[in-house]
């Protein structure tokens, strides 16, 4: 299955001077565990970082200002970003390898499409698991009609 098929195009998004305290509040706003942040100077929506909540929380621990502080101080710039044309279990191989939980998603142009997250992946292999376990249990009953 390509990465476009399951990856959530409802990307937020926020540059990177914005503030940390703003970061936080759109997360919780829109019940999202990081935000791609892109280069809105360039032409599209280039992604350049991510920026989680456990991030966030890193800088909370410091005790920093959230209010002074930055994305650009505390994206991870070290951005692995995907192909909307990619293979999912490609792309979950390099996410395992990598240590990463979302990976943005772009297309050819490099313009972000959308993002790809673990729980993604085992919404549709739960979904897949269902469908197998009530394949084996209609066969099942098939079987025991037919010996009837």
């Amino acid at each position: 299955m390509r990465v476009d098929n399951l990856c959530n195009r409802n990307v937020i998004v926020a540059e990177q001077n914005t503030s940390v305290l703003r970061a936080a509040k759109l997360m919780r706003e829109h019940h999202v565990g990081s935000l791609v942040i892109i280069d809105s100077s360039s032409n599209g929506r280039k992604p350049i970082g991510i920026v989680s909540d456990r991030d966030i929380v890193i800088e909370v621990a410091k005790g920093i200002s959230l209010k002074e502080i930055r994305l650009k101080d505390i994206m991870n710039q070290d951005l692995i970003c995907v192909r909307d044309t990619d293979d999912t279990m490609d792309i979950v191989r390099i996410m395992c390898m990598e240590g990463i939980r979302r990976v943005p998603v772009i297309d050819s142009a490099g313009n972000l499409v959308g993002i790809l997250a673990m729980d993604d992946v085992f919404e549709m292999l739960a979904g897949e698991l269902s469908n197998l376990a009530i394949l084996i249990c209609r066969q099942q009953r098939h079987e025991k009609r037919l010996k009837c």
